[in-house]
């Protein structure tokens, strides 16, 4: 995810939970019209914009975004963002589900 992070204009490491991945950056089959790519760019573009309007005073941030994991239905999903040391203490920021951390 780094380089899609840096595109996308963030200055620390980016990472997400397997979990995130597989359910709203991977496209399902015989999803139609989506692509990976585009799905994990408006996930981070999504993210740098709620984090710029919010300016959270914590180190966590709930952002919504809309996900179409059929051919029928858009639906809207809320994330959590979170950043803290990744193994070798430097920044990063996670993004999972809201139960998970």
């Amino acid at each position: 995810m780094s380089d899609a992070a840096e595109q996308a204009g963030y200055l620390i490491a980016v990472a997400m939970t397997r979990a995130v991945w597989k359910r709203y950056v991977q496209v399902p089959p015989g999803v139609g019209f989506q692509e990976e790519q585009a799905r994990l760019s408006e996930m981070l573009w999504v993210l740098r914009r709620t984090n710029e309007a919010q300016r959270p005073a914590d180190c966590i941030l709930r952002f919504q975004l809309q996900v179409r994991n059929d051919n029928r239905h858009v639906k809207p999903v809320t994330l959590k963002a979170v950043c803290g040391p990744d193994d070798d203490l430097r920044p990063v920021i996670t993004i999972m589900l809201p139960g998970e951390g």
